[in-house]
């Protein structure tokens, strides 16, 4: 304790009692929830999501070709503004951008 003087900490004398476990484990589900209704209901609403999102490929896929989408890198010296002009003026779209228009655009 010479060490640390600044820590004034007082020698306990007394008994503890250590609490004892079983063999590890012991959580239990909360009596209202069912792990069955859980799964049920999880995979219910992926089933919604898949079929959601192949109805709106089904919609889209005439509409949008994936091999003409690209990437583009800009760098620090070319000026957004311009560059999404002369873009515009060749008919290819903006679809996102980078952040703080540094990095890769899909176009």
């Amino acid at each position: 304790m010479n060490k640390y003087e600044h820590l004034n900490l007082p020698v306990y004398q007394g008994k503890i009692e250590r609490k004892k476990g079983g063999c590890g484990g012991g959580f239990s589900f909360p009596e209202d929830r069912d792990k069955r209704d859980f799964v049920r209901d999880g995979i219910s609403k992926a089933d919604e999501l898949i079929s959601c999102f192949a109805e709106k490929k089904r919609s889209i896929y005439d509409k949008i070709n994936p091999t003409l989408i690209y990437e583009i890198e800009m760098s620090k010296k070319a000026s957004p503004a311009t560059f999404e002009k002369i873009l515009s003026g060749m008919g290819i779209h903006i679809l996102s951008v980078a952040e703080n228009n540094e990095g890769f655009w899909v176009t």
